[in-house]
């Protein structure tokens, strides 16, 4: 039965505006006695003992039967309201706001963009434009919405791309700068560049919605690379610290003069950050470290996107991850890709603001040790990409295999072939058919698919009984991605109980179900898998 309060088909197409709101259901995680059947199935290849998984069984049970019942008839009840909905459907704010670990590797993913060559102001002015004509078209509500098998998905997550920051707090984030549902006098107009540690506010939509035009763009930036203007002591930098450190030096900041927070201010709401960057890339690997990390001193990773264009030409966007997903960002990657039709452009006097701090001895030295810091977090990370060109997805599917199952299985085969079993998997599933909806966590290890990768290489085994189980682990696996794309996943489910419980037992013990090891051997993610298909 699937987890909604209302039928999808009384959707109707349109702008973001006509399909957000009543033309989604809420979602709302339903039936506790089916989650219990469901997390045992998920757990049990994960356990190598019965005495674990009558451990687990017992915890479960207990569950459902004592505090889990009571704590799932109030989930129910505000989830149905809408209510306290950005913490609870799902967890996803709240797991990332309240995360302290720092941002950069640990949180904000990148994109390497595929793009023709070109000179980096050219390069950075034509990427510029484009993301303000997409913003443009998010504001004006005139974009055409996101399908999935021809129904139409929520466009929420679009309105949190642009003017957009996580501002660091002790304890836990918050999100800021939200628009309002039209473009009007207090929709952000400026971006701000990013050079050599200097921050440069330029206005690139004037008052009637105008784009500055590329090739103004393109001699403001030409200008702005070279001045040669360089600041020692990069703010942004700090923006690389864990957490709670970056919120006591934020805090200071503020503290030591006025002008400082009028400068974060533009910082954190303009449209976005370009960085036009010192460094010139030679692989695809070398990009990749540039976009995941780079020069500290040449970045603003609370920003929700950051445009990031190389000495050579080589761009890409690193984004911050609390409230935007990986298909809203794909569209996005393929507008800044793709042939651009021309939005209304103009000539308008616009002249770049030097953002100035003023910062103390404690502040500088502060950002000398968080550049230091970064630069080692960088250098302890390794990326390598792999190019697999013997065949693709369209093989796959002529052999009635679903190819996200076949990496999946795959990615299984591996592990038994060099450890003699399987870890858990992280899988994103989005859930954009409900309101608001982000992500479920869906984990790819089945009984069917350890069947498989332990016949494989049983030569006992028959090709015929082989190729049974493979099939047999796909078809489950579709199953399950199934069962998260209707809001009926384990572990969303699970921890929004879990939170809840938290939130109305403060202090008491969590019931065992959470202490088992089968929940901690389920959700660590030891493999953390993402897909996407476009041109990035």
């Amino acid at each position: 039965m699937p987890n909604v309060l209302s039928d999808r088909q009384n959707r109707s197409e349109g702008s973001i505006s006509s399909v957000d709101g009543p033309g989604f259901p809420w979602l709302v995680y339903r039936d506790l006695e089916q989650l219990c059947v469901r997390y045992l199935d998920w757990v049990d290849p994960l356990q190598h003992s019965d005495a674990a998984r009558s451990r687990t069984r017992l915890a479960v049970e207990n569950f459902a039967s004592a505090g889990g019942a009571e704590i799932q008839m109030e989930l129910e009840r505000l989830m149905a309201a809408g209510d306290d909905v950005q913490r609870l459907i799902p967890y996803w704010n709240d797991w990332y706001l309240a995360d302290r670990m720092s941002l950069p590797v640990n949180s904000n993913p990148f994109y390497l963009l595929r793009l023709p060559s070109a000179e980096q102001a050219a390069q950075a002015a034509k990427l510029a434009f484009a993301a303000c004509a997409f913003y443009l078209s998010v504001e004006s509500g005139e974009m055409e919405p996101d399908l999935l098998k021809g129904e139409p998905l929520c466009m929420e997550q679009y309105k949190c791309m642009f003017g957009t920051a996580r501002i660091p707090g002790l304890g836990e984030d918050a999100f800021t700068g939200l628009p309002s549902s039209q473009y009007s006098s207090d929709s952000p107009r400026h971006i701000v560049v990013i050079r050599r540690g200097s921050y440069f506010k330029i206005k690139v939509i004037d008052d009637i919605g105008r784009i500055l035009s590329p090739s103004n763009l393109e001699h403001l930036f030409r200008d702005i690379i070279g001045n040669n203007i360089s600041d020692p002591f990069p703010v942004g930098a700090l923006t690389s610290l864990e957490r709670d450190r970056w919120a006591r030096a934020r805090g200071l900041l503020l503290a030591t003069e006025p002008r400082n927070r009028l400068a974060l201010d533009d910082i954190e709401g303009s449209l976005f950050t370009l960085s036009l960057d010192e460094s010139a890339p030679k692989s695809r690997d070398e990009a990749a470290r540039v976009l995941l990390h780079g020069d500290p001193g040449e970045r603003w990773f609370d920003k929700a996107i950051q445009i990031i264009v190389c000495s050579n030409g080589v761009a890409g966007l690193n984004f911050e991850h609390s409230h935007i997903d990986g298909s809203p960002m794909a569209r996005f990657v393929r507008f800044l890709t793709g042939p651009l039709a021309d939005p209304v452009s103009g000539v308008f006097e616009t002249v770049p603001l030097v953002l100035e701090f003023c910062l103390s001895d404690l502040i500088r030295e502060e950002i000398r040790a968080a550049c230091s810091e970064h630069i080692s977090v960088g250098k302890a990370n390794l990326i390598c990409s792999l190019d697999f060109e013997s065949f693709g997805k369209e093989l796959i599917k002529g052999l009635n295999f679903s190819p996200d199952a076949f990496i999946m299985v795959a990615l299984q085969l591996a592990q038994q072939r060099t450890w003699g079993y399987c870890r858990s998997i992280f899988e994103s599933v989005m859930l954009r058919s409900f309101y608001r909806g982000r992500t479920e966590a869906m984990r790819p290890i089945s009984r069917q698919s350890i069947d498989f990768v332990e016949a494989m290489d049983n030569r006992t085994v028959s090709k015929s009984r082989k190729r049974k189980a493979l099939l047999e682990a796909g078809s489950e696996h579709v199953r399950r991605i199934g069962q998260c794309l209707n809001g009926e996943g384990v572990e969303g489910h699970l921890q929004a109980l879990l939170l809840l419980w938290k939130k109305n037992h403060s202090g008491s013990r969590t019931p065992d179900i959470f202490s088992d090891g089968a929940w901690h051997d389920l959700t660590r993610n030891v493999f953390s898998t993402s897909t996407t298909d476009v041109e990035g």
